[in-house]
């Protein structure tokens, strides 16, 4: 009985066994066949996803090309035919207004204080300078760049009217207006271009500010809100090519070509130039350097040297040459100064004899905080003769002028700082430096000395 069902048990399970392997033949069929469809998409999807990155890489380049062109809006709605131009270059400004009062003298006919830069007129509100910089530098990636300096204010009237380097009896009479002039004044535009030789040599073309001295028409940059005497004796800004590169990490070498030294003109009325080069070593804490310029000066010249009546032609005539060393140190992290010495010559024509200047100044700023700050600065001047490039009021014969500056600064924000100074200027030779022309009456005065107090407030941006 017990064989008869093994033998059933057996037969049974060999059928079920039987019937699952010729049913697992039909399944695994199917299953390649899905497994073989999935890889069919998933490459068919691949492909689709490569058409597409590629199309929006292509309308991206697209894009990109009409919005450079104008012809399309960026990505913030803004359709601009200037495209990435401001992407490329720094935008910056500054704004500056100031307050000054004369001490001593108050009694004086009229308001004028001698040769000042911006602050020609004491007890006076003035809108010293509005600045508007556009610059795109120069690096071995993008070797082509420009600058553009663009000026309003009294610092724009100084430069439009002559009242720095004005000719022999020119600029405007003591204690008079100049509220009715253009206000504005292209300080500076100029191309750029950086050579591939050596460790590259820029070459600048155009109107550009000068690289002799060290205080600037920009206020921000120095250390006292007036500038010094001794700052008018070097040019300000100057026409023409200048190239300039370094020998090494700390020595570099300027050299360039001008229309002129003082005067400042895209127009030459000669065929006569003025001659610049620099030396300079930049340490971690001090630099020095030497400028020199020579060659045509229209400053002291009464005529150009076309046609008849010439006071400038041939020899040395209407020349002048300038040399001017500075040195800077930053003594302590708070603690930084410079001294700068200049000598300015002119060389002599029909009219103005051979007369020489010399001048130093020092300064130098103390930080208390990194909001708070002193500095001052001590000047002397003694001018041969009847030179007076800068210092076109002194009388005739020897000059010698001492001044003695001290400024405090305080930033209230970020961008905003207020600066209080006190500024006494002597003249010991008695010139008309410090007179005052009463009312206009040609009457000079015999002031030698004054006192002067300016409050000053600029925003940075």
């Amino acid at each position: 009985m017990r064989s008869k069902l093994m033998t059933a048990a057996a037969v049974a399970a060999s059928t079920i066994l039987g019937a699952s392997v010729a049913a697992a033949d039909p399944v695994q069929e199917q299953l390649r066949l899905m497994e073989q469809r999935m890889a069919e998409m998933e490459d068919r999807l691949q492909a689709t996803s490569d058409e597409l990155k590629n199309a929006k890489q292509t309308v991206e380049q697209q894009q990109a090309v009409l919005t450079e062109a104008g012809l399309a809006e960026d990505e913030g709605g803004v359709r601009s035919a200037v495209g990435t131009f401001f992407d490329q270059v720094d935008v910056s400004g500054l704004a500056a207004a100031s307050y000054n009062y004369r001490f001593l003298g108050g009694s004086d006919g009229n308001l004028f204080i001698g040769d000042s830069f911006r602050h020609q007129n004491a007890d006076s509100f003035s809108l010293d300078q509005l600045w508007l910089t556009l610059d795109k530098p120069t690096n071995e990636e993008s070797r082509a760049g420009f600058h553009a300096d663009m000026l309003y204010g009294a610092s724009a009237q100084a430069m439009r009217n002559g009242f720095v380097g004005r000719p022999l009896g020119g600029g405007a009479t003591p204690g008079s207006s100049i509220s009715d002039q253009n206000d504005f004044y292209l300080f500076s535009a100029y191309v750029s271009y950086l050579a591939p030789i050596g460790n590259g040599i820029r070459f600048d073309l155009g109107k550009r500010d000068t690289l002799m001295g060290i205080e600037r028409v920009k206020t921000n940059v120095n250390f006292n809100v007036t500038q010094g005497l001794v700052f008018q004796l070097v040019p300000i800004t100057n026409t023409g090519l200048l190239a300039q590169t370094n020998l090494t990490d700390q020595l570099s070498i300027a050299a360039g070509v001008f229309n002129d030294v003082y005067s400042d003109t895209s127009f030459d009325d000669s065929r006569h130039k003025a001659y610049f080069s620099q030396i300079k070593f930049a340490g971690d804490r001090f630099s020095f350097k030497v400028d020199s310029m020579v060659g045509k000066s229209s400053g002291v010249g009464l005529l150009s040297d076309n046609g008849g009546g010439d006071l400038c032609s041939g020899g040395n005539a209407c020349r002048s040459s300038v040399l001017d060393a500075v040195a800077t140190a930053q003594l302590t992290d708070d603690f930084e100064a410079w001294f700068q010495f200049v000598w300015a010559r002119q060389w002599g024509n029909s009219i103005l004899a051979k007369g020489d200047t010399h001048a130093f100044a020092t300064a130098a700023r103390y930080h208390f905080t990194d909001d708070t700050s002193v500095a001052a600065r001590v000047e002397y001047l003694q001018a041969e003769n009847d030179f007076r490039r800068a210092i076109d009021g002194f009388g005739i014969g020897q000059t010698e002028v001492v001044t003695a500056t001290f400024t405090g600064a305080q930033k209230l924000t970020t961008d905003l700082t207020l600066r209080a100074e006190l500024r006494y200027d002597r003249n010991y030779s008695n010139g008309t430096l410090l007179a005052i022309d009463n009312g206009g009456s040609g009457d000079l005065g015999t002031r030698n000395h004054q006192l002067l107090g300016i409050a000053e407030l600029y925003y940075e941006f």
